[in-house]
């Protein structure tokens, strides 16, 4: 109600009109593996892959209205997300009353983000965000047996996570203006 487009919405607040056509396209496919090897002793060793894809398509009227008066304004957004995950497990035999499991983790996503935002259909600002986010761990955990129906778990978790961002924030005619990019990195134990 506070834009100089409120004027030209539709006064039912439940019916929208636009301009341009709205659209969306969603896609995600996802691949796992899962591997298990059982020694002679029991123990087993596991690997779990995986490789899940996602990519977003958008096209948004912003104003909401169908003037003709003001500048139509709108926005096209894209998001391609590609993550690998890998983790491997050694656990204890399953004839074992004394459980344990030992094992690591990585994951990384790369993700590269685009907003185009238009008016009267010239592009007048782009946006482009690409972070790599990285997360390692290791971890162990034994479960050990107190009675037939009581047991107490104690575990830890080692992690590290990092995030290297690359992008540019420019005008439609390509004077970048900003940039969103950047790193962070920590780690905790838990």
């Amino acid at each position: 109600p506070l834009t100089r487009y409120a004027a030209f919405a539709n006064a039912d607040p439940y019916l929208l009109s636009y301009s341009d056509e709205t659209r969306n396209s969603e896609r995600n496919f996802q691949s796992t593996l899962k591997l298990n090897y059982t020694t002679a002793g029991g123990v087993v060793l596991r690997s779990l892959s995986g490789f899940p894809r996602k990519r977003i398509w958008n096209y948004y009227d912003q104003d909401a209205t169908s003037t003709t008066t003001l500048p139509r304004t709108a926005q096209f957004q894209s998001v391609n997300e590609r993550e690998i995950t890998q983790e491997f497990n050694v656990l204890s035999p399953e004839s074992q009353a004394f459980k344990w499991v030992l094992g690591g983790y990585y994951q990384q996503n790369l993700i590269d983000v685009v907003n185009n935002n238009f008016s009267n259909g010239n592009n007048t600002t782009n946006i482009l965000v690409k972070p790599d986010k990285r997360t390692k761990g290791v971890f162990a955990q034994v479960t050990v047996p107190l009675g037939d129906q009581l047991s107490v778990d104690i575990g830890g978790r080692q992690s590290w996570y990092s995030n290297v961002s690359t992008g540019s924030v420019s005008l439609g005619n390509g004077l970048v203006v900003g940039n969103p990019g950047g790193d962070h990195s920590d780690k905790k134990m838990t």
